[in-house]
């Protein structure tokens, strides 16, 4: 009976705390700040000048605003009194009262009347511009002055943080399926937007005569790309192989030359460094030729296109 005693004891001291754990059960004198100015802990031996922009460094220290990644670079506001990089002996050892709403008028790159309400990037820590190395955002643009002075609402930069338009997006590319330089959501977007487009062909029954075969009425239906591409890279494969001192030709229309050559032995043919305009909704089929400098009928290829789509630039 005592022990059963202890047990309900222990649960009644415990059960409680447990309770609390979860949510509260009262009143509490929760401290409140209204969050527009701070004070932040200044960067050793750093000077910050009252009235620019201050920016956190990847060790959440207060700096000079600039044109810096996103990854070393976050906008914190515009800072509200001046600290000497002599009195920043070390990190942390001064502050800065940095106010994080408002607005305020700062040189511009070359601004207009166009981009008001448009995002506004760091330049310096008392410039900014609608386009940037790294695209770290200090605002949006509420008036322009001239097109090198504006006024910038600080307060959504505070509240997006990096992420106010797709350039300052990053990703993580593992896989290695863009290039090294396509490191945004708006690059990569254009990379999917390209292509490539792929169209294989199953070749058969063109003579070989040394004259130009097209494949009209060969496959049904034709193919099409339904916007304009370019045609860049080609892959041949034959059954059979022309032959000593014979060669087959594949041709792109009549103009545009040999963009593969299949030579005497060989059943291959790579070719990687085509740049041909096709207009949209053009019959492939009918543009793709073959000529072989042999005898006989009944010669088989499949064909691998690649295409890119023209962004018109």
């Amino acid at each position: 009976m005592k022990k059963f005693l202890g047990i309900l004891f222990c649960m009644a001291l415990v059960l409680p705390i447990l309770a609390g754990a979860t949510g509260s059960t009262a009143d509490r004198p929760t401290q409140y700040q209204d969050g527009k100015q701070i004070d932040v802990p200044v960067y050793i031996a750093t000077t910050i000048y009252s009235g620019t922009m201050v920016c956190s460094n990847s060790y959440g220290y207060a700096v000079e605003c600039t044109d810096a990644a996103p990854a070393t670079t976050i906008f914190l506001g515009v800072a509200m009194q001046h600290v000497a990089a002599a009195d920043a002996v070390a990190s942390g050892t001064m502050t800065v009262t940095v106010r994080r709403s408002g607005w305020f008028k700062f040189k511009a790159t070359g601004i207009d009347q166009t981009m008001i309400g448009a995002p506004m990037y760091i330049k310096y820590d008392n410039e900014f511009d609608n386009t940037s190395s790294y695209y770290v955002p200090c605002g949006r643009l509420v008036k322009v002055v001239s097109t090198t002075s504006g006024w910038i609402d600080i307060s959504m930069a505070i509240f997006t943080g990096t992420t106010l338009a797709g350039s300052a997006v990053t990703i993580a590319d593992a896989g290695n399926y863009y290039a090294a330089a396509d490191t945004t959501a708006e690059l990569t977007l254009q990379d999917l937007g390209k292509g490539p487009y792929i169209i294989s062909f199953q070749v058969t029954g063109w003579t070989k005569d040394a004259a130009l075969h097209a494949l009209t009425g060969a496959l049904t239906p034709d193919i099409e790309l339904p916007v304009a591409a370019h045609l860049k890279r080609a892959y041949i494969f034959t059954a059979t192989a022309p032959g000593s001192s014979k060669y087959l030709d594949v041709l792109w229309g009549d103009t545009s030359g040999t963009i593969c050559q299949i030579a005497q032995t060989a059943k291959i043919c790579e070719n990687e460094s085509l740049d041909i305009a096709v207009a949209a909704n053009a019959d492939l089929n009918d543009l793709l030729l073959f000529r072989e400098t042999a005898s006989g009928a009944g010669a088989t290829a499949q064909v691998f296109l690649v295409f890119y789509r023209d962004d018109g630039e």
